[in-house]
């Protein structure tokens, strides 16, 4: 009986060791699913069609236009599983194939998840206005430019002159221009189809400066109406208008939208030196920008956002002693103190500075752009860019040499390449006087990365401006 016993515990022994050489009881696993999947873009994910599943192996997905590459981010049910294919990836414009590889801990099993990503095509548009002769500026046309080629937009029967108010796409490809017709006639092209909308009463003339179309589909406008005795800062939302702004601001010119439904306008209440900026939001009260310590004034002079939804705003701000340009932005929606930009190389005791715009790139790092003059010349000759918030000034290009100038409401965005394209005019005929319109002699001209290009014109109307700008398929 003892002999049985000890031969037992012996063959138990010998089996265990035979199991763990073997691999301890416990095969590979042959799970090669994925337990997540996020395609990005500067951190947001794109929309995934249909929404992923585990049991799902093809997805499709859209890309804005200057998505350039997108991040694609992936985790394995599985701890033992590999994945192959995640990390950065380019994008070309059109339909791009990306597939990603699961490979299962026994090393033979495999899944494939494939995802179609489309990045639509872009093209630049920009809205100006085009004339016959010099000094002929008053019988403009109104036209927009797309990547460069001009389009004539109709004016009604009994109508001769249009000026224009701003330019937006649609995420469809709409576009739509903002406008008057001699002044009284007020409203937007949505694809070169006059769109009227109410004049008000009380206006001898009504301009538009600026137009949006929110999240919503809303469509605004924003813009100035002159009665006998005042000029009051409107707009108009679809329908309805024109509303004055409260507070009467001395200017208020510009406006952008978020990804919720709201348009924010930015401008000044008071004039010259006692100015000071602020923003309203969807028409409401005007909220002040803040000024901080060091500065008692300012002007803010156009506003933007950027893709995750922070606002910039820039302009100047001034002291007894002193005036910059500088911008302002939110943190969590909040607005921060002005933050002065480098005049490195730009003395503004020396150098008047006229800040134009302001325009992010694909990573949403800002530039603003402006125009400087000598502070005794009579012009605005040279384009600068500061690349970045810290960045320093840096000239983009001139036109004619000495006697380059633009107007002073120009335009700057980036296009699909990440390249920051400028809209105006160059010329030398500026009878009202410096930093005034119009240049009657001007031509319209875009600066891309700050080589300046003529845009289309013709035999016809050898003479215009180029307003703003707009980046959309």
């Amino acid at each position: 009986m003892r002999r049985f016993i000890v031969l037992s515990f012996a063959a138990l022994f010998v089996f265990s060791l035979f199991s763990c050489q073997a691999g301890g009881g416990k095969s590979a696993s042959s799970d090669a699913s994925l337990s997540s999947l996020i395609v990005s873009f500067n951190g947001s994910p794109l929309a995934l069609a249909p929404a992923f599943s585990a049991e799902t192996y093809a997805y499709s997905a859209t890309a804005a236009y200057n998505a350039g590459s997108v991040k694609v981010s992936a985790a394995a049910a599985d701890g033992g599983a590999r994945v192959s294919g995640t990390g950065a990836v380019s994008l070309a414009l059109g339909a791009n194939a990306l597939s990603l590889v699961v490979t299962a801990e026994d090393g033979k099993t495999s899944l494939t998840y494939t995802i179609e990503v489309s990045r639509p095509e872009w093209h630049v548009y920009i809205d100006g206005g085009v004339w016959a002769a010099k000094g002929k500026y008053e019988y403009q046309q109104p036209v927009y430019w797309k990547d460069g080629l001009i389009n004539y937009l109709p004016l009604n029967e009994g109508y001769l002159s249009g000026g224009l108010g701003g330019i937006a796409v649609s995420a469809s490809g709409d576009i739509y221009v903002a406008g008057n017709q001699q002044g009284t006639l007020v409203g937007y092209w949505k694809n070169s189809a006059f769109h009227q909308l109410p004049a008000g009463s009380g206006y001898s003339s009504l301009t538009p400066s600026d137009i949006a179309i929110a999240s919503n589909g809303d469509i605004w406008l924003v813009g100035y109406g002159k009665t006998t005795t005042s000029t009051d800062y409107v707009y108009w939302k679809n329908e309805e208008g024109p509303t004055p702004l409260t507070g009467s601001p001395a200017n208020a010119n510009v406006i952008s939208a978020d990804h919720a439904g709201n348009v924010y306008i930015v401008g000044t209440i008071g004039s010259g030196a006692a100015g000071k900026p602020y923003v309203w939001v969807n028409g409401g009260e005007p909220k002040a920008l803040p000024i901080g310590d060091t500065y008692t004034n300012g002007n803010a002079h156009r506003i933007g956002m950027d893709s995750s939804g922070e606002f910039f705003a820039c302009g100047q701000v001034w002291s007894a002693t002193a005036s910059v340009p500088a911008f302002w932005n939110t943190t969590a929606g909040v607005w921060q103190a002005p933050s002065p930009l480098s005049t490195a190389g730009l003395d503004p005791s020396s150098f008047s500075i006229n800040m134009l715009d302001l325009a992010f790139a694909s990573d949403d790092t800002p530039s603003f752009v402006a125009l400087v003059r000598p502070a005794s010349g009579a012009l605005f000759t040279s384009l600068y860019r500061w690349a970045g918030a810290s960045g320093a000034p840096a000239a983009m290009g001139s036109v004619n040499g000495a006697t380059a100038l633009l107007v002073t409401d120009s335009a700057a965005a980036f296009d699909g390449d990440d390249r920051i394209v400028v809209a105006g005019s160059a010329g030398t005929d500026q009878p009202n006087g410096r930093n005034t319109w119009p240049i009657t002699d001007g031509v319209p001209i875009s600066w891309t990365n700050g080589e300046p290009a003529s845009l289309q014109t013709d035999a016809s109307y050898p003479f215009g401006w180029a307003r703003s700008i707009a980046v959309g398929p």
